[in-house]
């Protein structure tokens, strides 16, 4: 992260229920989330996750650069880094 821009919250939700772009407010309205952490994802689409981002402006602006993943696979721990990009701007 760079700037003034702090994540407040992560959760996961299930894009077969509703897919999230942005939204005012966090976690969204109508849309339900499940914890990160324990979250399970299976190899189908009907069992994949979203991530939803809750973020916080607290200054003139700033950005995220990636979202870092920690995840176990049949007992074993990976860790990659999803190349996402998110930048914010006070009006």
């Amino acid at each position: 992260m760079q700037g003034d821009v702090t994540v407040v919250a992560i959760v996961a939700s299930r894009p077969s229920i509703q897919a999230v772009g942005t939204a005012a407010g966090f976690p969204p309205d109508g849309v339900p989330t499940i914890a990160v952490q324990g979250a399970s994802a299976g190899a189908g689409d009907a069992d994949r996750l979203q991530l939803l981002v809750g973020v916080r402006l607290d200054g003139k602006g700033g950005r995220i650069d990636g979202i870092r993943i920690r995840y176990t696979s049949e007992g074993r721990l990976y860790e990659t880094v999803l190349p996402v990009w998110l930048s914010v701007a006070a009006n």
